[in-house]
């Protein structure tokens, strides 16, 4: 699976099954997923279900980081667990850098740190989606989070 920029009304395709663009993931190799833990559940529950679904397309499932505050899961992370079942996200914790996949970092404006630190630095621009109901912007960004060079960036509001 490769990436290149985004897809949603109007923007360019973010994925892509040619040689163009970021490679995410391929057989052998997974994609690394970070979110923050503090994040809302449905948000987390679906980077977890990404990484299954990675797993599915390259028989490597995605790793999962919930990075913020400390480094055990939030309340938010909890709850996700009480849904699913599950016990904890694959491969959870920050410092999975390694993977010779791709990294796709996933949040809420105003509830990730991560992405709002993104805004912040003038790293991703939320300006067509700001304010508007189930909206969301994607984009590759580069040195988004210590140790990872680029990644496909995703933020909703």
């Amino acid at each position: 699976v490769l990436c290149s920029t985004v897809l949603a009304i109007g923007q360019k395709s973010t994925i892509n099954f040619n040689s163009t663009g970021l490679r995410l993931a391929e057989g052998g190799s997974s994609v690394q997923l970070y979110a923050d833990s503090h994040d809302w559940p449905g948000v987390l529950r679906v980077v977890d279900d990404l990484a299954e679904d990675f797993g599915r397309v390259t028989g490597t499932r995605g790793t999962v980081s919930l990075l913020g505050n400390g480094t055990s899961p939030s309340l938010n992370a909890s709850t996700t667990f009480n849904v699913t079942g599950k016990t904890g996200f694959g491969n959870s914790g920050p410092g999975r850098y390694d993977s010779k996949g791709g990294v796709i970092i996933a949040g809420t404006i105003g509830n990730s740190s991560i992405i709002d630190r993104l805004v912040k630095e003038g790293k991703l621009d939320i300006s067509e989606v700001e304010g508007n109901w189930e909206a969301y912007v994607s984009t590759v960004v580069e040195n988004p989070i210590q140790g990872v060079s680029r990644a496909v960036v995703i933020a909703g509001e």
